[in-house]
């Protein structure tokens, strides 16, 4: 939760950096006096420095506001930029400027896009007005400067003070916040806001992404709701902040006042199906939920209204959304008292999304002042809610897993529990069995040979408890409160028949009709089903037949009471599926001797069923833990063996190997005591050495090896160019191979364009080991004269991977195909030559450290005709 919570704040400083951004300082010019447009300053605001006319019938022209009186009801704005609000009024705006610098071209812009319409008139030589028309139905290519915000470029006449009307009319929400850019400091500006849009459009992609993909994984409708909101609630800020659909559906700009209604109205649809369904309150809470499917009707007869009486709509919607956001809020608050969970995201995310949103409609409405601080205020506190909503879901579903996993955690202990009491059940069966078997055995023999049975009542407990000590505890508990139902209409014959059974030791149910039996049989085990009459939905035949879909005769016995002694009904009754068939009226003592013998066939039957399925179970794990054992050992006496045929060979080779340079030595010091051999002859001195060497070779084998396998060995992993360590490898071959007395050469041609585009991440040292002991596996394997040792590579390469493939080809003897999967293997040597030496193990060690480098080793071979070694690496694409 603490990473959701650090993305929230980060979420939240982003958007504090772009309300930076853009309400950046501009200078603004003292009260009274001409507006001064200089090199000093890029962007001026200008909105308190103007001065504003309202004609509320809109009928007054250019000249009427620039001549008497009209020219003179013109008052100054007092503070920041004027927000008025839904205002059927047409505002004129004079402002006066003064152009100091000819050489720099300045633009105005009015930062309300959701204004209907525009009109800029500037004073011309020899009199009167040039006019230019901006609407918001108006294509953004048609406008005479590309932007969300209404932008006019100004023609200023150099060095002289001119007056800048503008007409402004909207059926919408009227702000007037006005600003002068000097047209590149524009440029540059626009620039960093789109970039910086880009990137929370972005991260809200991704975000709204998200959550597609948990509601469709999941399957739960509550993360798709809450995708439409946040899109849906996103659009409507962007389309009030400038960023309409002109930009994407340009055939059609006058949706661009729809669709910020339209969409404001789909917010409130999904904001009500989210929180009814992430709180669930059809399920807890019934009436809250039936209100909110009234709300949700007259959301859309609204949002269908919106599209018809627009005048009414642009007040009716966004008052509406506050209703139901403050509706969900309130409903939120509740659950949390009535259920008592934690619904602390929820309410802080639903207290978040009716702030942001009222302010910002307060704003829009005109109560609030139109204040960067204030729009970029609510519009953090909206985008802050839906955050606190995905959080919100992802608690919950933590939340439920934990409890899955604690009820998983407390279902396996209840089983072990029971598994370990049937085990003890079990024992005690078996002591007793064999405790009691005697005295059993003897009364029986005496009944038999005296004729008589006052031996077996003597021992009559002794076998009851015999009997009951073999079933579950919990059957023989039951036995005295058995659970009968009675299915019939209501009458005096279903009532007389449950107080004639309300004396036996039985508890009596009863039901009219199929709904109320399949309650009944859902909520407990039913011993037997007397049915009287034919209920409400259901004759009696049809009653069987129903019952027999879902249970046996044996799970539950069906008695059928009827008036009728014909031998059709009796028959269709037992077709059905009952038991027994008892003609009524009949004697008291008949029917519960029936009852009595009905009763007890279901307990006995699930009492055989669960001694089966526990014995059964009994011996199947048994069975299972045997064969496990088994298995262990056969695996384990198998490593024996195998441990102990690696020992005794690797004791062979090592004795075989210290013993031949001793034995050397100890021949060369007794000849030169004898006097045979000169003391410091260099053949013998020289074979002594070779002997050492092979000595301490094998010694660093059996060290690496064993750290190899243990696991303790340290690769220097670095990043190679795969070509020039190919290049290195290969000169390095041949030189070893050439000093050998061998003859060596490359087998194909290089291709070295495709490895310039890899790396290889190894250890060189270790792989120059690797070769080099596959190189005097081959030198040993190559006799010499003309034959030679060849080298080669190849590359695979796929769309994920690629490998480089180093091949060793000789010219020997070759493997013999029963003997080649071996040669990896420790100490093992296939030299049918016994003058061929070695230790067994530079293979072995060649295979781990390849695979240590994620790699692969393997070998070809045909006897006569020489082996071939591949070595693949794995390569690493450059960055």
């Amino acid at each position: 939760m603490r990473y959701s919570v650090g993305i929230l704040l980060f979420l939240c400083l982003t958007c504090m950096l772009v309300a930076c951004s853009v309400s950046e300082q501009a200078s603004e010019p003292s009260s009274g006096e001409p507006i001064v447009l200089s090199a000093r300053s890029n962007h001026l605001k200008i909105s308190a420095q103007s001065e504003i006319l309202e004609d509320q019938e809109g009928k007054l022209g250019i000249e009427d506001v620039t001549s008497p009186p009209w020219s003179w009801d013109f008052l100054p704005i007092e503070v920041g930029a004027p927000n008025i609000g839904y205002s059927s009024s047409v505002y004129w705006v004079k402002m006066n400027l003064l152009n100091a610098d000819a050489t720099r071209n300045w633009l105005l812009e009015l930062a309300a896009p959701i204004l209907d319409e525009v009109v800029l008139y500037e004073p011309v030589a020899g009199g009167g007005f040039k006019e230019t028309k901006v609407m918001h139905i108006q294509p953004m290519e048609e406008r005479p400067y590309f932007h969300w915000n209404y932008v006019l470029p100004l023609d200023l006449p150099d060095e002289e003070g001119a007056e800048i009307l503008l007409r402004i009319s909207t059926e919408g929400p009227l702000q007037i916040p006005l600003h002068l850019w000097e047209e590149k400091a524009f440029e540059q500006r626009t620039r960093g806001v789109t970039a910086i849009l880009g990137l929370l459009t972005g991260a809200a992609l991704i975000f709204v992404g998200y959550l597609l993909y948990r509601g469709l994984y999941l399957k739960q409708r509550k993360y798709l709701y809450l995708a439409g909101l946040n899109v849906s609630i996103l659009i409507t800020l962007a389309s009030m902040s400038g960023l309409t659909f002109a930009y994407v559906w340009r055939p059609f700009p006058v949706w661009n006042n729809y669709s910020v209604l339209f969409f404001i109205g789909v917010s409130s649809l999904l904001l009500l199906a989210y929180t009814s369904h992430a709180l669930n309150f059809w399920n807890t809470i019934p009436w809250v939920s039936t209100l909110f499917r009234w709300l949700v009707a007259i959301q859309v007869l609204f949002l269908i209204y919106s599209q018809i009486y627009y005048d009414v709509a642009r007040y009716l919607l966004p008052w509406s959304f506050l209703s139901v956001s403050f509706s969900t809020l309130a409903a939120t608050l509740y659950s949390a008292r009535k259920t008592g969970k934690r619904l602390h995201f929820h309410t802080a995310a639903q207290l978040m999304l009716f702030s942001g949103t009222a302010g910002y409609a307060l704003i829009i409405l005109g109560y609030l002042p139109y204040l960067n601080m204030l729009r970029f205020s609510a519009i953090i506190l909206a985008i802050a809610g839906l955050i606190l909503f995905m959080l919100a879901l992802q608690s919950e579903e933590h939340m439920e897993n934990q409890q899955t996993s604690e009820r998983i955690l407390e279902e396996k202990w209840r089983q072990d529990k029971m598994l370990v009491s049937l085990r003890e059940a079990i024992r005690q069966k078996d002591e007793l069995l064999e405790l009691t078997s005697g005295e059993i055995s003897e009364p029986l023999t005496l009944a038999l040979e005296d004729g008589g049975v006052d031996a077996m009542k003597a021992d009559e407990p002794l076998i009851r408890n015999l009997n009951l000590s073999i079933l579950p505890q919990d059957s023989v508990a039951g036995r005295g409160a058995l659970n009968l139902l009675v299915a019939g209409a209501e009458g005096l014959n279903r009532q007389a028949l449950m107080e004639q059974l309300d004396t036996a030791p039985y508890k009596v149910g009863a039901a009219s009709n199929s709904s109320e039996i399949s309650i009944r049989l859902a909520k407990q085990q039913v011993a037997l089903l007397i049915i009287e009459s034919g209920l409400s939905d259901l004759d009696t035949v049809e009653l069987c037949r129903w019952i027999r879909v879902k249970y046996s005769m044996t799970e539950l016995p069906i008695l059928l009471l009827s008036a009728n002694d014909d031998l059709e009904s009796k028959k269709a009754a037992f077709t059905a599926g009952a038991n027994d068939y008892l003609v009524t009226p009949c004697e008291k003592e008949e029917f519960l001797l029936r009852v009595s013998i009905l009763s007890r066939l279901s307990g006995l039957t699930t009492e055989i069923v669960n001694m089966n399925q526990f014995l059964e179970k009994n011996l199947q794990e048994q069975a299972e833990a045997l064969e496990i054992s088994n298995h262990t050992l056969t695996t384990l006496t198998d490593e024996i063996k195998e441990i102990e045929q690696i020992r005794n060979e690797m004791l062979s080779v090592i004795s075989h190997e210290l013993n031949t340079p001793i034995t050397l030595i100890h021949q060369y010091i007794q000849a030169v005591q004898e006097n045979l051999i000169e003391e410091r002859n260099p053949h013998y001195l020289s074979m002594i050495h070779n002997k050492l060497m092979l000595l301490e070779r094998l010694t660093e084998d059996l060290v690496d090896l064993a750290k190899y396998r243990s696991g303790n060995i340290t690769l220097k992993f670095e990043q190679l160019d795969a070509a020039q360590w190919l290049q290195y490898l290969l000169e390095s071959l041949l030189q070893d191979a050439e000093k050998s007395g061998r003859k060596a050469a490359l087998n194909t041609q290089i291709n070295w364009e495709p490895l310039q585009r890899y790396d290889l991440i190894a250890d060189s040292d270790r792989l120059d080991q690797v070769f080099s002991n596959i190189l005097l596996n081959a030198v040993k394997h190559t006799p010499a004269g003309d034959q030679a040792i060849s080298l080669s590579n190849s590359m695979q390469e796929s769309s994920t991977e690629a490998f480089l493939i180093v091949q060793v080809e000789d010219a020997g003897d070759g493997i013999d195909p029963e003997v080649l999967p071996f040669i990896f293997d420790r100490f093992y040597k296939f030299e049918k030559n016994t003058a061929k030496k070695g230790s067994g193990l530079g293979l072995a060690i060649a295979k781990e450290i390849v695979e240590a480098h994620k790699g692969r080793i393997w070998a070809e071979s045909e006897p006569n005709k020489g082996s071939v070694f591949h070595v693949a690496l794995p390569l690493v694409k450059k960055v």
